[in-house]
């Protein structure tokens, strides 16, 4: 569950919405509306899987490294599109009280403007609930700081993500 949470949080660091042309404005403005949707006491659940079902490319690919408290060895997972939107629904249900701020580094767009690599970091805290030893559900905070590299491609005036590979430290704190 802990594997499937970081991987559905790094998701919605990638995740453009519609735009006329691609420039470095909108495509700020697309990873910002993706963090509005996780800027929230709830997220809305299937506002982000719409969000994902319509803006990652058919054959995308995600790589996530990454390295938390919970975990002995850092790990890395590859995933498609499919694996992405059939893990995030119950994942995402489960994170609460989050906020989500990205800082760009740099966006390079090709000349035809239809493609653009993106590279940001992200920063996500909120709470998380996790079953405990006994089995008992219980809430604690998570914070997680990651590093991003970003293909998206534009088609028929969507912006969508082609390829996204990021570094992730997450850390699980105190239960409440």
């Amino acid at each position: 569950m802990k594997h499937l949470l970081l991987f559905v949080i790094l998701l919605g660091f990638a995740t453009p919405a519609f735009a006329e042309e691609l420039t470095e404005e909108s495509v700020k403005t697309l990873y910002n509306d993706m963090a509005a949707i996780y800027n929230a006491p709830k997220i809305d659940v299937p506002k982000a899987m719409s969000y994902m079902r319509k803006h990652y490319a058919p054959d995308s690919q995600y790589k996530i490294n990454m390295s938390a408290n919970t975990f002995p060895e850092p790990q890395t997972l590859v995933f498609g599109k499919k694996e992405m939107i059939d893990s995030s629904s119950q994942t995402l249900s489960s994170l609460t009280n989050s906020q989500m701020l990205i800082d760009f580094t740099k966006t390079q767009i090709s000349e035809e403007k239809d493609k653009a690599i993106v590279t940001y970091n992200v920063r996500l805290n909120g709470q998380v609930q996790q079953t405990a030893i006994n089995n008992q559900i219980i809430t604690v905070d998570y914070d997680a700081v990651s590093s991003c590299k970003d293909l998206l491609a534009q088609e028929q005036g969507v912006i969508m993500v082609s390829r996204s590979v990021c570094n992730m430290n997450a850390q699980y704190g105190q239960a409440h």
